[in-house]
Parts: structure tokens; sequence; C-alpha cells
């Protein structure tokens, strides 16, 4: 007897199901929304209707072309809607990507995020200054993304410059307690005192190699008599013998004999 009021039940479902579909190819032909999942929509010609299911981890975007056809990202379209409609499918997941479509957080990033393309995942950066926003799927600003864990490296500062230690180039942003990598330009330092990028000559510990030309700074090199030069060519290193070395400032010999005179080589 229960098999037969089960059998019955299900047999009055089907049939509500199918006047329900019915019902929605009788006004057009077209597409049109499932009743109950984000994720199938009918697709109706000549009265007759087709379930068509989106691809995993899209929902049915109307009569929008969407990112695949009429289907498009959950968030963009709605889903869960506000008429209690869900996703119907079951997760299909990769690596990274829990659906087959869809755009994710990453697991230890607050600046990046994964973009998932049939399965495959692609790393992605939010633009300078903008965290992740999972409840938005898209980049935000700091202040909008609370739930995003401090770094360790910005917890004295969660937003400013951060040096680092024994590097000249490098150095620590903090946005919304969060450290993105930047470097300085080219011929700059990062001051750890003045918290920015400066000349590397004004900067102790990273001033450049001083490039000679050994004819032209013969009267520079009685100040320098101490610190190392290096040629243009970056081959050869060479130190002064003596601060005491008097120079002849009317020397015009070539470079070969400039060095056994008044120079001597060093192995870099």
């Amino acid at each position: 007897m229960r098999v037969y009021l089960a059998f019955a039940a299900l047999a009055l479902f089907i049939c509500a199901a199918n006047a329900q579909r019915g019902n929605i190819c009788k006004k057009d032909n077209g597409l049109f929304p499932h009743d109950q999942y984000c994720d199938y929509y009918y697709e109706c010609q000549n009265g007759n209707s087709k379930e068509v299911a989106c691809p995993n981890g899209l929902a049915f975007a109307g009569k929008a072309k969407g990112l695949i056809q009429n289907c498009d990202y959950p968030h963009r379209v709605g889903c869960p809607g506000n008429d209690g409609s869900i996703m119907g499918q079951a997760p299909i997941g990769t690596d990274n990507c829990p659906w087959l479509y869809g755009v994710f957080a990453h697991q230890t990033s607050c600046t990046r995020y994964w973009q998932c393309w049939n399965g495959t995942a692609t790393i992605q950066q939010c633009p300078f200054s903008l965290l992740y926003n999972d409840a938005l799927h898209s980049c935000d600003w700091p202040d909008n993304v609370p739930d995003c864990q401090k770094h360790p490296i910005c917890k004295d500062q969660p937003n400013g410059h951060i040096p680092i230690e024994k590097s000249c180039g490098r150095f620590w942003l903090c946005v919304g307690g969060y450290p993105r990598l930047q470097r300085c330009p080219a011929g700059l330092a990062f001051s750890p005192t003045g918290l920015r990028c400066e000349l590397s000559q004004n900067v102790p510990g990273c001033e450049p190699p001083i490039q000679c030309d050994l004819l032209r700074d013969l009267h520079l090199y009685k100040s320098l008599c101490e610190k190392r030069c290096v040629y243009p060519n970056n081959k050869r290193l060479y130190c002064f013998i003596s601060k005491d070395l008097e120079f002849d400032q009317e020397f015009n010999g070539t470079k070969t004999q400039l060095n056994k005179r008044f120079l001597v080589g060093c192995d870099i």
C-alpha cells in the first residue's frame, strides 16, 4: 500500500511539472527560467519544452547574453533568488575551483583571486590598493573587506611603507593590513628613515659603484683614495695604492699606462 502511494505521489508530481512546463510554453517560444533552480532553464519551441542545464557554476541570465550563451555568474543574475530559487547542480570541483566556472577567493592572499573556466584556475591580481571581496566577487576598498586577516608584516602599520632589511631597491607597501612588494625605480634606493625612494648615493649602504673615467677625473681620485671605483664595463675593480699619491694633472697617457703608474688591480 505504501509503495502504491509513493508511486501515485511521484506520478502526480511529474504530471504537475509537465503541466507547468506546458503552461510556460503556451506563452511563446523562447527561453524561460526554471521554477526551482537558477542553473536550469526551459527552452520552448512550438509548445514543447526542454529543460536545459547551464555549465557547472553558472546560472540562467534570462534574455540577456551571458558569459556562455544565456548563462552567467550567479552573483550577476541574483542567485540565490528572492523567489527561493537555488543552484540545482552538484558542484564539480577541481584544484582551486569549487565549481567549473566562477570567481573564487584565494586561500591565502587578500589581493589575489581565482577565475575558473571549465575547471582551469587562473590567478588574478586586484588593482593597486584594492583587496578581493568574496561577498561581491570583485576587488574592493580595504575598509569594505573586514574579514581579510592582517599580515604580520603590517601588524604595526596597516597602511604605509615598510623597509626590507638588507634590500636597497625593494620595500613593502601595506594596504589595509596586507603587504605588497614594491621596487624603487632605477637609480633610487628605499630610505628606511625617510620611508621613500631616494637617490642611491643618499641612502647609507646603498651607494652605487663610482664610474671612473681614468683620464678625465684625476682631480677626483685624490679625494676618493680609499674608495673603490669600477670600470664602466664592470669587468675589473680597482683600488688606490695610497692616499698620499701625487697626481700629475697633465698626464696624458693611455689607460693601461695610468693603471701601471697609479693604480693596482684587485679581483672582484
